[in-house]
């Protein structure tokens, strides 16, 4: 059984490589939108990365930053389309 305080979901854009094996590659540069489960909400929101080297950052339908100082976080990474539900 798994836990964490806050899980972040990462709607990304994705394509196929093409290869025999059906891989994907996924766009996780620039911005996008998310859905953050935070101190017992859900908020609707985006996600940002800058570059490579750079965090990624998520940000509330008003736009303030969402920072989780509590361990352990979890981040999702989902294709844009893809459905999930929730409880």
């Amino acid at each position: 059984q798994l836990s964490a305080k806050s899980i972040f979901v990462q709607r990304v854009t994705t394509w196929s490589n093409g290869d025999r094996e059906g891989s994907i590659s996924m766009k996780t540069i620039g911005l996008g939108e998310a859905t953050i489960f935070y101190h017992g909400k859900v908020l609707q929101g985006t996600w940002q990365k800058e570059a490579l080297e750079s965090p990624t950052r998520f940000f509330d339908e008003e736009g303030r930053e969402v920072v989780s100082e509590e361990a352990p976080v979890w981040i999702e990474v989902l294709p844009t389309g893809n459905m999930f539900t929730y409880e």
